[in-house]
């Protein structure tokens, strides 16, 4: 009989209190609804909450504020973000997560699998040989040397417009449509203040509709259809684009 009775995501504690409000809806209140129907408690904690006594490396004590967990009794949600205002937290995730992996908790976002899922071009590479076929894309470093435009070699066979974007973070920010190289350009040493890496994509067109398929185990679970606002380039619900959860397909 499982003992399961709590689940706890680990999240960077930087969030303001209108972000945190922005949040609610889309994330916390969503999963706080789901482990109340499965009879979970519920808790979210930034990675200084969590404490690991592994003076025994066999079995390895953790506590989330000061509160002892055990495998087999708390699951730990550990999907890696790093928006720009996270990007300190980024190790400390990261680490966090391998630990909990060691010590023997089940993980649903495992961290071998983190910065695959994070990075755009990285979830394109992995997944080459998948029969959907991807979206061309162009994957821009940037740095102190963003200057010299090294990452021109690849612009060549570009046709304009085209979507800019960070490779990693979410909610649609930083998604900007370039119509030529030079905005390309302006786009990329303002990305270089954060040393955020770009991505660049064909603009697929106004009124672009898409569709995410969720897949547990290999099954298709679910599927949200997003549609943008009128003259917006995503359907993020954080840029105006507005959900819906058709069946899914047979």
């Amino acid at each position: 009989m499982s003992t399961l009775r709590r689940m706890c995501w680990i999240f960077p504690d930087r969030e303001s209190t209108l972000a945190t409000s922005i949040w609610h809806p889309f994330f916390w209140d969503m999963y706080a609804e789901v482990a109340e129907e499965l009879g979970l408690t519920w808790c979210r904690h930034s990675t200084d909450a969590v404490t690991v006594d592994a003076r025994d490396p066999g079995k390895p004590r953790v506590y989330v504020d000061r509160e002892p967990v055990t495998p087999e009794d708390t699951l730990f949600i550990t999907a890696l973000y790093s928006l720009p205002y996270q990007s300190a937290d980024i190790f400390n995730q990261y680490a966090l997560y391998a630990v909990l992996q060691q010590a023997g908790f089940y993980l649903p976002f495992p961290p071998a699998l983190s910065p695959l899922a994070n990075d755009k071009l990285a979830t394109m590479l992995y997944l080459h040989d998948a029969p959907i076929p991807p979206i061309p894309t162009l994957r821009i470093g940037t740095g102190r040397d963003i200057g010299k435009h090294l990452y021109e070699v690849a612009l060549d066979e570009l046709t304009y417009p085209v979507i800019v974007k960070p490779s990693g973070w979410c909610g649609g920010g930083g998604v900007n449509l370039a119509r030529d190289s030079e905005e390309i350009r302006g786009l990329a040493s303002l990305a270089q203040g954060g040393d955020t890496t770009l991505v660049v994509q064909p603009y697929l067109g106004d009124g672009t509709i898409d569709y995410r398929v969720y897949v547990i185990d290999g099954e298709p679970y679910a599927v949200m259809k997003r549609i943008p606002e009128p003259g917006s380039p995503v359907a993020n619900a954080s840029r105006g684009g507005t959900m819906e959860f058709p069946p899914v397909p047979v």
